[in-house]
């Protein structure tokens, strides 16, 4: 009996430990299969984050993020940070009730809901342009919310080609990447290459109005396309960062006396030439006011995102038209087919046109 009782028990002994070498080999191929579908991404804060391998639905932190995966490829967001307006839905050929409006992590109302981006089945968050001093905490904390990896790509005017590579990488669509990598090297350089020869001396005094009460300040993240070829007459010792900009009096606005006014409210544009206290300012007496054209974002700011490049180009031609030889039409439709995938009308551009630009740069230049 004592016998039979131990074999008994070596058998059981050997079932025990075979069965703990084959779970050991299932959490060892499980965990192998995990590592296998993820990849590690070191993100512009420096931060490493394990990042799925295979990435279909992201959530953007705000409307920087927001707009630069449009451009990349609508389909990928699972998601917005604001809901599109009709324009938006028009360029992007989206529609603004398939998507889940999730609210956004800094600025505006904020509001980032936290519980509807993980219920959405979000892979990754991604955030995209001037990095908080916070970045790495905040990030950090919202993916240890979320249990979502959390991502920072840092973004400028100069540096969205590698942006879109960065990205396509990130997608697994290398070619896209490279598409859009291509022209925002091209446009930056062909613009810069002019712009650089122009000297400070000889910048354009300018004014970037976002209503009758606010404007852009010389050094703002809002304002680097007019502070790269222009003097921004509006300075103030505390620089407001948001897109409405740092209050201002007309009063004021009179003693800087720009040469040449930008404003992005469509209705204060449309009044100046007959009001008289604006008609006054040298700019409006001369006729050098321009609406910033916002379809279907603002080219100055609105957000302070990749619109900008194309802001980079029509800036400067409108400021200095003499030093530019191309048509503005082509270099916007460039950007509208390049970004948006867009093909821009010739009544299209005539409306922008109208009030945007000089004469000097309509379609025939």
């Amino acid at each position: 009996m004592n016998v039979t009782r131990s074999k008994v028990l070596g058998i059981v002994v050997a079932l025990v430990l075979s069965c703990g070498l084959v779970m050991a080999a299932v959490t060892s191929a499980l965990a192998d299969q995990a590592k296998s579908e993820t990849r590690t991404f070191v993100d512009s804060a420096g931060r490493t984050v394990e990042i799925p391998a295979e990435i279909t639905a992201v959530a953007p932190s705000g409307p920087l993020a927001q707009m630069v995966l449009l451009t990349f490829d609508p389909s990928i967001l699972c998601g917005l940070a604001t809901s599109p307006d009709k324009n938006v839905e028009k360029y992007f050929n989206i529609k603004a009730d398939d998507y889940i409006i999730f609210g956004q992590i800094y600025g505006g109302k904020g509001g980032f809901n936290k519980e509807e981006v993980a219920a959405a089945g979000t892979q990754l968050i991604i955030d995209i342009g001037e990095a908080k001093k916070t970045i790495v905490e905040d990030l950090d904390q919202l993916q240890a919310d979320t249990g979502i990896p959390c991502i920072h790509i840092e973004s400028s005017i100069s540096t969205y080609d590698q942006v879109y590579l960065t990205l396509g990488e990130i997608f697994g669509n290398t070619e896209r990447g490279a598409e859009l990598a291509k022209y925002c090297k091209a446009a930056y350089a062909k613009t810069q290459a002019v712009v650089e020869k122009i000297d400070k001396a000889d910048y354009a005094k300018v004014a970037f109005i976002t209503d009758e009460t606010h404007a852009i300040a010389k050094g703002s993240y809002q304002g680097q396309v007019v502070d790269n070829c222009a003097e921004n007459v509006v300075v103030f010792d505390d620089v407001v960062g948001n897109g409405i900009g740092n209050e201002i009096s007309l009063e004021q606005l009179a003693v800087w006396d720009p040469d040449i006014l930008f404003i992005a409210d469509a209705e204060l544009y449309g009044k100046v030439a007959d009001d008289p206290t604006w008609s006054t300012l040298t700019a409006v007496e001369n006729g050098k006011y321009y609406f910033i054209p916002n379809l279907p974002y603002g080219w100055l700011n609105s957000p302070p995102s990749v619109n900008q490049l194309l802001g980079t180009q029509w800036f400067p031609r409108v400021c200095s038209p003499e030093l530019f030889d191309d048509s503005m039409q082509d270099v916007v439709s460039a950007y509208y087919k390049a970004l948006y995938n867009y093909e821009l009308s010739d009544a299209e551009w005539a409306e922008i046109a109208a009030t945007s630009a000089p004469a000097a740069l309509d379609a025939a230049a």
